[in-house]
């Protein structure tokens, strides 16, 4: 058995400007490097049996924002000593998960893709049950809150958005006037004056697929046709969070990621951890999500790039970065500067049966919003 070693002389992705990998290094991240990094290499080499040569590259499908993940990737390139090049595509079509296993399953794209990095639920389950993904054993499982993985091994969760309430704060200028529960979008008190995106897809569905996992169907499908009467529906989240900045509505339940960049820039708006009262279920959280794909052209590197991703030192990063990511290792040092002072209480969710609920109910909850305009 022998092996090549031969490395590209350049990425096969563009990076942000000055984030290359030659000039992108804020800090070291030190996560297996040097002799350790070699031998779980020649593990992961031996494990699949033999081949030809080491993986130099490794294929990725991302459907994740491009400015925070493209950084991570250069950092990993960086890690391995430039000995691996992650080919990163970043995803930009239809939304729907029959486009995007369309896209993994095509034959006729070589090198086939080796590993996922989605930041949506639904579809990574339709991916899974496809047949796309590999099962495998994660380095992080046991730091990894065990709802944030998959049980079976096909996923795991990497750096949460919560979901939360973005008020105008020229609207609702003091905090006794403002909501405090997602469940107040259906309170006639706010009737168009509230607002999210459409729950059909995106992280509005995750959310509902939460709400239906913890609160039962019957009461989910009766509260959200209440919210239908009373709240706007938007077609996407940043529609949500610009009409709120806007003040055309008081509040909206969106994504903590763009509701920080918005007081970052100094709109006039307030960040609502929901439901944090004792007999509350606490602020949901919906993570990112990585897998390898069982047709990878390249599982060494495959192997190696998700552990890295799902690390304690990726999410510090990811934490630091724009978007103020919420680590899910307990590991994790940095305190995302989108948190309120206090702690936070947490609505607990086993993503894999709530997400497998969801298909059953998808047709119900998409007959509720369909005549809406």
């Amino acid at each position: 058995m022998s092996s090549q070693h031969c490395r590209p002389q350049t990425p096969a992705y563009q990076y942000p400007t000055g984030t290359a990998p030659e000039t992108a290094d804020h800090h070291r991240i030190e996560w297996l490097s040097g002799p350790a990094f070699w031998l779980v290499v020649l593990l992961a080499w031996g494990s699949v049996g033999c081949r030809s040569e080491v993986d130099t590259s490794v294929k990725v499908f991302a459907t994740v924002d491009q400015e925070s993940a493209a950084p991570i990737l250069g950092a990993f390139h960086r890690h391995v000593d430039k000995q691996i090049i992650p080919d990163a595509i970043f995803y930009r079509g239809p939304s729907s998960a029959e486009s995007i296993i369309d896209r993994l399953a095509d034959e006729s794209i070589e090198p086939r893709f080796d590993l996922i990095w989605c930041d949506d639920l639904l579809v990574v389950r339709q991916i899974r049950e496809a047949g796309l993904l590999a099962p495998r054993r994660w380095a992080a499982e046991s730091v990894v809150p065990r709802e944030m993985r998959s049980l079976e091994g096909y996923w795991c969760g990497l750096s949460a958005r919560a979901r939360v309430i973005l008020v105008n704060t020229d609207r609702l200028p003091t905090s006794d006037d403002r909501p405090v529960s997602v469940r107040e979008l259906s309170d006639s008190r706010w009737r168009d004056r509230c607002g999210l995106s459409r729950p059909t897809s995106g992280s509005s569905a995750i959310h509902l697929a939460v709400m239906l996992e913890r609160d039962g169907r019957s009461a989910t499908l009766a509260w959200l046709r209440e919210v239908s009467q009373t709240a706007i529906v938007f077609e996407s989240e940043a529609l949500a969070v610009r009409a709120v900045i806007r003040g055309d509505i008081d509040w909206a339940l969106v994504d903590s990621d763009l509701a920080v960049l918005e007081r970052d820039h100094g709109m006039p708006v307030e960040i609502i951890f929901p439901d944090q009262a004792t007999d509350a279920p606490g602020t949901v959280r919906i993570p990112d999500v990585v897998a390898v794909l069982r047709a990878a052209d390249h599982p060494q590197a495959a192997s190696l790039l998700a552990d890295y991703l799902v690390s304690a030192e990726t999410e510090d990063r990811l934490a630091m970065g724009s978007a103020a990511r919420l680590p899910l290792s307990r590991l994790a040092k940095h305190r995302p500067r989108v948190l309120p002072e206090g702690p936070v209480r947490w609505s607990w969710c086993n993503f894999d049966e709530a997400v497998d609920a969801w298909e059953a109910v998808a047709e119900e909850i998409q007959g509720v919003f369909r005549q809406l305009p």
